[in-house]
């Protein structure tokens, strides 16, 4: 999404061996449709993704018609504009409603994040809190999409297990599912857990701006130094 921020990494792709950047032409482009994206890296590195590549898995017609809009920067530019614009229509109108407009941020990678030089992690999370920003993020893994390598879709039971188990202790959990196939057992094992997490005294509520920051706790002990 570096299109909706000042800065690129783009510049430094032939600087590092063990860099790749990723970009999707679904957003800022409107291309969804085309499911169409690229990677940029250096040649050593797109030398290898080639040679392990699957043939003809981008179509032809998706390919000339993202060439075509990526050489035109002043249409990016142009739709980038507009989205921006969109958004600041929707804040308006939201607030002339009487509807507040939180400032909530899902940071991505959930546990992944417990791999990240744990400085730059709290930098982030300052200059979010420093603009109004609240920052939570999952903090249970229901492991419904069989992340340990049992085959999905599990049990709905032993989802509603993990989620309780891996709660044990917490105030406030927030429980990672997913809602998508083949994850078909899910919504059951949401009602089991709604129901389970009741009988033990929690209520369910919706996150707002009010809401207490609430991250992955395997890198939020580190950062918050407890």
């Amino acid at each position: 999404y570096m299109d909706f921020w000042s800065e690129s990494l783009l510049p430094e792709v032939e600087a590092y061996d063990n860099l790749i950047i990723l970009k999707t032409c679904s957003k800022a482009l409107g291309l969804a449709g085309l499911r169409v994206g690229f990677a940029a890296a250096n040649r050593p590195l797109t030398s290898a993704l080639q040679a392990v590549k699957s043939p003809y898995n981008v179509g032809l017609l998706s390919q000339a018609a993202a060439a075509a809009v990526l050489e035109e920067p002043g249409y990016l530019e142009d739709c980038v504009q507009a989205l921006l614009a969109s958004r600041r229509e929707l804040e308006a109108g939201l607030r002339e409603l009487g509807i507040p407009y939180e400032t909530l941020v899902r940071l991505p990678g959930g546990s992944l994040n417990a791999q990240a030089d744990p400085r730059v992690l709290r930098e982030i999370l300052t200059g979010l809190s420093r603009d109004g920003y609240t920052v939570f993020d999952w903090t249970v893994t229901s492991g419904d999409d069989g992340g340990e390598g049992q085959p999905v879709p599990l049990p709905p039971e032993e989802i509603a297990r993990n989620a309780l188990e891996r709660g044990e202790g917490q105030s406030s959990p927030v429980i990672l599912l997913h809602d998508s196939h083949p994850f078909t057992t899910t919504p059951e094992a949401v009602r089991q857990i709604i129901r389970a997490y009741k009988a033990r005294g929690y209520r369910f509520g919706v996150l707002t701006a009010d809401t207490r920051p609430l991250v992955f706790s395997d890198w939020w002990d580190v950062l918050s130094g407890d």
